[in-house]
């Protein structure tokens, strides 16, 4: 072929693909042995009249493979068309937590595994990866449903049921077992991610959705929350799977245990960055858990109290503090979150700002009211850090100078303020000064004094770091809750008070309501494939895809292209011991002889 045609060929394609009326690649399906009601449900699924496909079956009855065995024949006989693979958004295991933020996309690829892994099994991979590329395929969550319309659309909707967990409401931990038998009498305790506090929700709805490989994150104190290993849990910054936690992240939690670690607001941060390049020490016990220990002199007395307060603590008095033996105040925090990565001091000043750099000055700043200028002694133990600090708080606007001074062969690294930038500087913090520490800056700012009123109050959550991650330890079932007015509700570790309490991600699932909305999506050259198992319900008559398959189950429904396939143990094509499992767990709904 020439280059000429060869071109000419390449734009005609092209053409064709933005047209979407041509698929270069003729779609190799592989030829699978099939039972005699499965090739039934085939020949009806590809009928021009068939609209919509109800498939009730055991596990491994082939339910699903048989969905995108027909989606892809129907591909091939008409290229307009498209798969539409409904799902829900998120699942958990037992004494769990997961989410899904994000994008349609980023939420929903990691429930098309199962299409996947049937597009592999019935395609070659090169054309598997072709129509994922191309975008024949799209992953939808069932709430997303409402107001659209499908025309020359493949809809795939699968399964997903109820099962049970503790759970925290307003009337005590709850199992969902508990919850199902009135969901109405319950109100579940989520967490608003905008006003960052807990509050409680109704109930809507619990679900089982299968067996999954379950893994585990050990937290501070030694508790255990089990979930799948691509559950989102919400840390302090957002959410994140279980396989991409890492050492040291923390999690957002009810608990108010001893080894929760209070969650500090703004301000209580400031003050640790300001006491750190002050008169603070910084004690790194684990991972990202620290504590902050403050001595002051006993004339700070009135400002070291303010600083207690600030964390609910108590000053204690030093008799004979250090090197001078005079007497001093203290006091220590309880463990909070401190992410470090490197030097500490670097950290500090990297978060300098106003407020932190009014602590430190009433740590260690000194005001000479004769000559109209200030130094900060600094606590840096080398001239590069004291340099790093002078050119920090140059960035802040004030003008000031890293310098030496010499104190009996010893030397200590100041910042000093020149007069025009120290005057500038004191009226910009002095809103941050307590009363008590009024002399540190010119008189003629004292009005400012105080004006700023610091928040001591924790945040409404804590926090759990996380000390180990174990992933894919054994197999389980898996459990999701849908929450009124929110997308996450809280779980725990156990069922008692002092028990880990997360927050997990909740989803839309098929009850009647979103099957009803399913339904009634579907419009012109649109064929629906709907797969459950009733087996594995354990919500019985509430069941959603039960009630609305006996609704279509009839004569009626066939004749306006509305199918309904009951398969059986025989039916099933994963393996022996999958047909042998099925045949006995089916005694567990038979009455025991008597």
């Amino acid at each position: 072929m020439s280059t000429k045609k060869r071109k000419q060929q390449k734009e005609t394609i092209k053409e064709n693909i933005e047209e979407n009326i041509f698929r270069p690649v003729k779609l190799n399906i592989k030829h699978f042995n099939l039972t005699d009601k499965q090739k039934s449900l085939v020949e009806i699924a590809l009928k021009k009249d068939t609209k919509i496909v109800f498939i009730n079956g055991v596990s491994g009855s082939s339910k699903t493979f048989l969905s995108v065995y027909c989606s892809l024949h129907m591909l091939n006989m008409n290229p307009k068309y498209e798969i539409k693979y409904i799902r829900t958004i998120a699942e958990s295991g037992e004494r769990a937590l997961g989410a899904l933020p994000g994008t349609v996309d980023e939420k929903f690829n990691p429930f098309m595994m199962p299409l996947y892994d049937k597009l592999d099994e019935l395609l070659p991979i090169a054309q598997s990866k072709y129509l994922e590329d191309q975008g024949y395929i799209e992953a939808l969550p069932v709430n997303f449903l409402r107001g659209a319309t499908w025309n020359d659309k493949i809809v795939i909707a699968d399964e997903c049921f109820e099962d049970s967990v503790v759970l925290e409401t307003d009337k005590g931990q709850k199992t969902l077992k508990t919850i199902l038998k009135n969901p109405s009498l319950y109100k579940v305790l989520s967490f608003d991610e905008n006003e960052m506090k807990f509050v409680f929700n109704k109930v809507l709805n619990t679900f089982n959705k299968g067996e999954q490989y379950i893994s585990e994150i050990v937290l501070d104190g030694r508790s255990k929350i089990r979930s799948t290993k691509n559950h989102r849990y919400l840390t302090n910054h957002g959410w994140k799977k279980l396989e991409d936690l890492k050492i040291g992240d923390a999690i957002i939690s009810s608990c108010k245990n001893n080894h929760a670690k209070r969650a500090l607001n703004n301000d209580q941060k400031d003050l640790i960055f300001g006491s750190i390049l002050g008169d603070g020490s910084i004690y790194m016990h684990t991972k990202n858990s620290a504590r902050l220990t403050c001595i002051h002199g006993i004339k700070q007395e009135n400002y070291a109290a303010f600083k207690a307060k600030m964390f609910d603590k108590d000053l204690s008095h030093v008799k004979e503090n250090g090197f001078s033996k005079k007497p001093a105040v203290r006091f220590s925090t309880k463990s909070f979150y401190f992410p470090i990565d490197g030097c500490l001091y670097d950290y500090a000043i990297n978060n300098l700002n106003l407020k932190s750099l009014a602590i430190a000055w009433q740590d260690d700043g000194y005001y000479n009211p004769k000559v109209k200028h200030g130094y900060l002694w600094s606590c840096a133990t080398n001239k590069s850090a004291n340099d790093k600090l002078a050119k920090k708080i140059n960035e802040l606007g004030f003008d000031c100078c890293a310098e030496e001074k010499k104190k009996k062969d010893k030397t200590y690294y100041v910042i000093r303020f020149r007069n025009a930038g120290f005057d500038n500087f004191s009226k910009k913090i002095a809103p941050f000064i307590h009363e008590s520490m009024a002399y540190k800056i010119p008189e003629k700012y004292s009005d400012l004094v105080g004006s700023y009123i610091w928040n001591n109050n924790f945040e409404d959550y804590s926090l759990r770091i996380v000390a180990d991650i174990k992933l894919d330890l054994y197999k389980n079932n898996v459990y999701d809750i849908e929450v009124e007015n929110a997308h996450n509700f809280v779980v725990s570790t156990c069922k008692s008070i002092s028990g880990s309490k997360v927050v997990a991600h909740n989803c839309q699932n098929y009850s009647t309501k979103e099957l009803i909305t399913l339904l009634t999506r579907i419009g012109e050259n649109t064929k629906l494939f709907i797969c459950g198992d009733a087996m594995q319900s354990d919500i019985g008559s509430k069941s959603g895809f039960m009630k609305i398959y006996d609704v279509f189950n009839n004569e009626e429904s066939e004749n306006k292209g509305v199918y309904c396939f009951q398969f059986e143990e025989e039916d099933i094509m994963r393996s022996e011991i999958l047909k042998y499992i099925v045949r006995i767990l089916k005694k567990l709904d038979k009455p025991a002889a008597h």
